[in-house]
């Protein structure tokens, strides 16, 4: 095996070899991250990353193999000559057992975040499916020969395939989409730095031992880098060229429900349109929210028992404007016979125009905090009688 003839060429050698695993291994992080907080994986494409779980399990497998295996070394001696230097280096193992993981936590983001109406591609399942099979069956022609050298060289030309077709579908859903949103630049910028450095680590190697050997030696790490740093190009092409004032929202339903307000003013509700993808009315109209209350036996799909608010323009209570007493009393002056009666509030003519809600848990929530506001007020009340009695005595 042959050594380095030059010290400062050496350390070059490392640093770019480390930099290039820093800057690969981070950029899985931004994607990770930008998915747990959005608790939203739309927007990444699902193919991208069972391909890019295929590409580096390959590479993992290679690099492992060549690098710990002296077996698998000897046979590499005996292919390139014994005066060569082995092309896989300590950072490119760590790299590639970092990978795995970081894409398989990924892979389970999106199974557990929202994903909307996305999901893998038959064609995506089909190019893995066929891959390990390949695979597999190279893995039994190998055996007899123990020709282990040629197996993990397969594995490398896989990975190489993956890396070639994985950032496909990313890129034509951004342009399809016409946004990178969902899709974090930050895992391109570092993937592009990585694939620089790891580039440069190779010329600084040939040009310590005067061959180019390790870059037909190792075609799989050569192309590696070729292939990323022109996807990335067109990544941030898109990102910042082509799309950038174009980046859809969206946002994830907690974040929907986080923005909305508990009671929304007249004013507001006059000057904005309401979306009744919550309703079952038919007018499709805005309206201001009411507090008559209607029985549930009128709609067949309704729980039975529960309530339910009745939105019209018919004039009636309004929450805004009102003080928590007021709507209590308001909502305190409806007997539960009175609700259930069917013959009560009885508004079914018109809630065929005009949209339903069943009483759900929130809106308990919601009765529960205003008669904490309610029970807070008259206690201030009286506190303040207390006050008015004790000045007056003192008087």
């Amino acid at each position: 095996m042959a050594s380095w003839n030059s010290f400062p060429l050496e350390i070059t050698y490392e640093t770019f070899g480390w930099l290039a695993f820093f800057s690969w291994s981070i950029s899985f992080y931004p994607q990770v991250v930008l998915n747990f907080r959005r608790k939203s994986v739309i927007g990444l494409n699902f193919d991208f990353v069972l391909l890019n779980l295929t590409k580096h399990t390959s590479y993992m497998i290679y690099n492992v193999c060549l690098y710990f295996s002296p077996v698998i070394q000897q046979q590499y001696f005996d292919e390139y000559g014994s005066g060569e230097m082995i092309p896989v280096a300590a950072n490119d193992v760590a790299f590639s057992i970092h990978a795995v993981l970081l894409t398989a936590i990924t892979l389970f983001q999106i199974v557990i975040y929202e994903r909307g109406t996305q999901k893998v591609s038959k064609i995506s399942i089909g190019i893995v499916s066929v891959v390990w099979l390949i695979a597999a069956i190279c893995f039994f022609v190998a055996l007899p020969s123990q020709s282990w050298l040629w197996l993990i060289s397969i594995f490398n030309s896989i990975q190489v395939f993956m890396t070639a077709i994985k950032y496909i579908p990313q890129a034509v859903m951004n342009f399809l989409r016409k946004s990178t949103d969902g899709f974090s630049i930050g895992n391109i910028l570092l993937d592009f730095t990585g694939g620089l450095a790891n580039y440069a680590q190779m010329v600084v190697q040939s040009i310590d031992q005067n061959s180019w050997v390790n870059f037909y030696g190792n075609i799989g790490k050569t192309l590696l880098s070729l292939v990323s740093i022109f996807f990335d190009i067109i990544f941030m092409c898109q990102h910042y060229v082509l799309y950038p004032a174009r980046k859809a929202t969206v946002p994830s339903k907690l974040e929907r429900e986080g923005r909305e307000p508990l009671i929304k003013s007249i004013d507001e509700s006059a000057s904005e349109h309401v979306s009744f993808s919550k309703f079952t009315g038919k007018c499709g109209k805005s309206h201001r929210v009411q507090s008559h209350f209607n029985p549930v036996s009128k709609f067949k799909d309704k729980t039975k028992g529960a309530q339910k608010f009745w939105t019209s323009n018919i004039a009636g209570f309004k929450f805004s404007g009102f003080s928590a007493t007021a709507d209590l009393e308001y909502l305190d002056s409806f007997n539960e016979d009175e609700i259930n009666d069917p013959n009560v509030n009885d508004h079914n003519d018109v809630n065929e125009n005009c949209g339903t809600r069943v009483l759900t848990e929130d809106d308990e929530d919601f009765m529960a905090k205003l008669r904490s506001l309610h029970d807070k007020q008259n206690d201030n009340d009286n506190d303040n009688n207390e006050d008015e009695d004790d000045h007056t005595n003192s008087s």
